[in-house]
């Protein structure tokens, strides 16, 4: 597949997109981007050939799946809707297991990094605030908006119809994954801030522990669902990995600039969000068009041939 521009060029353009003054422009900015930088599978037709020495060409003709519609291709519906209840259990349970030596030492990393972050709380508030605040400004006000529930709905539907107006079924799937990653991160959200009623740093009397009742700062919503809809677009699109990845951490980093969020709440809902977001991926059931297994029979045997890109 021909490379029309660099992968540096995307994510600055992604990047710039997030900050703009009218956060409508902003959102529709970053779904053009996925639509014209964002690199979808080879399709079917357009792989290389098999080699015709260990799969003749008639046989893996005669083998191949009938061509798939719109409709009938990518994620299934039924397990597509089941994944809202799925991914919250599969979350919940991965919390207690620790049969994985890799994934434990993971989890004593995110453990330590957040609980160092309610130690510097204080001290990373008094640093930005004295030395970095310089006012709002038109990239953090971007930045705010950004995740603001009345422009990322919006946001949504306009892709989501983007994509059924071109057909193309993989941004389709990328729109409704990402939404299904948001929308069950959110749900972990508000019910964190109201279980834990901690209150916002620039409501707080420096104190980061202060905990009222109404108080929502931990863990940040901006930073949780920043993580949730940018990591599905890293892992969909690695064209625009490093570009969703920087927008996501720039949404994070504002709200502790605009004294709305402690280090903690940040560096908790990011995990939270991309967290989730693996999950999500990994649940769900649509054949990734990476690899392809191809099926042949010679006269004296027969087998698959798995073709991997790259």
């Amino acid at each position: 597949m021909r490379q029309i521009v660099s992968s540096s060029h995307v994510n600055k353009i992604l990047l710039v997109s997030a900050i703009k003054i009218k956060p409508p422009i902003c959102w529709f900015l970053v779904i053009l981007n996925m639509y014209a930088f964002g690199e979808e599978p080879i399709s079917q037709e357009n792989r290389a050939p098999t080699d015709s020495t260990n799969a003749p060409s008639a046989m893996v003709d005669s083998l191949q799946s009938p061509e798939e519609t719109f409709f009938s291709a990518g994620i299934e519906p039924k397990n597509y809707l089941l994944n809202y209840v799925k991914i919250p259990a599969n979350v919940f349970v991965s919390l207690f297991q620790f049969d994985n030596p890799q994934k434990n030492r993971m989890k004593a990393v995110f453990t330590g990094a957040l609980v160092l972050s309610f130690a510097i709380d204080q001290p990373v508030r008094d640093v930005v605030q004295d030395r970095l605040y310089s006012g709002s400004n038109v990239v953090t006000e971007g930045l705010r908006h950004a995740g603001n529930r009345k422009y990322v709905f919006p946001g949504f539907a306009a892709a989501y119809g983007l994509s059924l107006a071109l057909q193309k079924r993989y941004h389709h799937d990328s729109v409704l994954l990402a939404f299904q990653a948001l929308v069950i991160t959110q749900l972990f959200t508000e019910v964190t801030k109201y279980s834990a009623g901690r209150v916002r740093p620039r409501n707080s009397m420096d104190d980061p522990f202060l905990r009222e009742r109404g108080g929502v700062s931990f863990f940040s919503g901006h930073a949780s669902g920043a993580w949730a809809v940018m990591t599905v677009v890293a892992g969909r699109y690695d064209r625009l990995k490093w570009g969703a990845y920087g927008l996501a951490a720039a949404i994070a980093a504002a709200r502790i600039y605009e004294d709305a969020h402690w280090t903690s709440d940040v560096l908790m809902g990011s995990l939270a969000g991309y967290g989730i977001a693996t999950v999500t991926l990994r649940l769900n059931d649509a054949v990734s068009e990476s690899v392809v297994v191809t099926p042949y029979v010679d006269r004296d045997k027969g087998g698959v041939v798995v073709h991997y890109r790259f």
